[in-house]
């Protein structure tokens, strides 16, 4: 079986994480993959790299540089390639990449048989559907996406609560298909953190996302400041970037944070720091996934959330992790406490955790899912 993949991207996020992992797992299966990466002129060279670490894995690679708008010639270019390459299943990421794939099809290539993978949703409708409400306007997001869906022949979802959104806020009358994302993860022997005496070496907690209102990094702060009260010199360390930057440093500074807080910017690989973390935090307010439960749970460092999709699918709570009542800064502080001041509890979870994602969240079993999904699809 050969499958082309198609994302429209302007920089390594989740799905493209999620088909690094993917492709080359995917030749077990006999299944061959190609990928064509669509992206504007200004991210190139990043997507270069992340197209030469694939390129080594042996996964055919090619990139159309083009603009943010939909043009006739990327739809020619990309349905060239999938004919010179005797292509006839393109499995597209995210809403643009599902719009080039069905103009494809309409224009160029009715035959064409398109697979897509929802990563996820608006992220202001992800954020309202996660409270509860069903009842959402219906904006241009919506109406593309309603397009896209009537030349798509069959869906996956990255979550449940991505296939119930899409179901009830009415883009389609079927639940679809759910694939977890899974992850290959160094190996990790966390001896050094079992025993730590917080006294002599502060506590080092870790937050992992983009710089965005969505990701609740202004709870993990007013956390931070409760935690201070206990571990004066415990040490935060905030893993990414994006355009709230200066409003969390501003809110650093309220909190007089400056000692205790690091930005340490985007970083390709950040596992180094969830596996040196004693706790990660993640205060997101509606998560479509969320790698970096499973990547917690892989690198054996105990995780405390909000008790909102899509991590409640993905954590146990007080088992494979933390929840706590939605922007409850008081009770994910207390969580935090209990763990720092309690290293069975602690080291147990972190286990449990550990077991789980062995079970649930591999690369392996995610192809193995995947190629089952084709091979009944197709």
């Amino acid at each position: 079986m050969k499958i082309a993949h198609l994302i429209y991207t302007e920089g390594v996020a989740g799905a493209e994480k999620h088909l690094k992992h993917l492709l080359p797992q995917l030749k077990l299966h006999d299944i061959n993959c190609e990928l064509i990466i669509v992206c504007p002129s200004f991210c190139y060279e990043t997507l270069q790299n992340f197209a030469t670490a694939l390129q080594q894995k042996n996964i055919p690679v090619s990139i159309i540089v083009a603009g943010r708008s939909i043009q006739l010639n990327t739809l020619k270019q990309i349905n060239a390639y999938l004919r010179k390459n005797g292509i006839s299943i393109l499995h597209s990421h995210l809403l643009r990449s599902d719009l080039l794939a069905s103009l494809v099809k309409l224009i160029f290539y009715k035959n064409l048989y398109v697979i897509s993978s929802k990563h996820g949703y608006n992220e202001a409708v992800q954020m309202a559907y996660s409270r509860g409400d069903k009842k959402l306007k219906k904006g241009i997001i919506f109406y593309i996406t309603l397009f896209t869906l009537k030349y798509i022949n069959k869906n996956i979802a990255v979550s449940g609560f991505i296939a119930n959104l899409f179901f009830d806020i009415g883009l389609t009358k079927e639940h679809f298909h759910v694939i977890y994302h899974g992850l290959d993860l160094p190996l990790q022997n966390n001896v050094h953190k079992l025993n730590k005496d917080y006294n002599a070496i502060p506590p080092k907690i870790v937050v992992v996302g983009r710089l965005e209102t969505i990701k609740g990094h202004s709870y993990a702060l007013l956390v931070l400041h409760e935690i201070q009260k206990v571990y004066p010199n415990v040490q935060l360390e905030i893993v990414g970037i994006g355009s709230i930057k200066n409003e969390l440093e501003e809110q650093v500074k309220m909190l007089g944070l400056e000692k205790n807080v690091s930005f340490i910017g985007f970083q390709q690989n950040p596992y180094q720091f969830i596996a040196g973390a004693d706790i990660i935090l993640n205060p997101t307010l509606g998560e479509a996934f969320g790698l970096v439960f499973i990547e917690a749970m892989g690198l054996k460092t105990p995780i405390i959330a909000f008790d909102l999709p899509a991590g409640n699918e993905i954590i146990t709570n007080n088992k494979t992790g933390i929840l706590v009542p939605k922007a409850n800064v008081s009770e994910m502080a207390k969580s935090a406490l209990h763990l720092l001041q309690h290293h069975d509890v602690r080291n147990n979870i972190a286990q449990q955790a550990y077991n789980a994602y062995n079970t649930l969240y591999t690369t392996a079993i995610m192809a193995a899912n995947t190629a089952n999904f084709y091979k009944t699809a197709l």
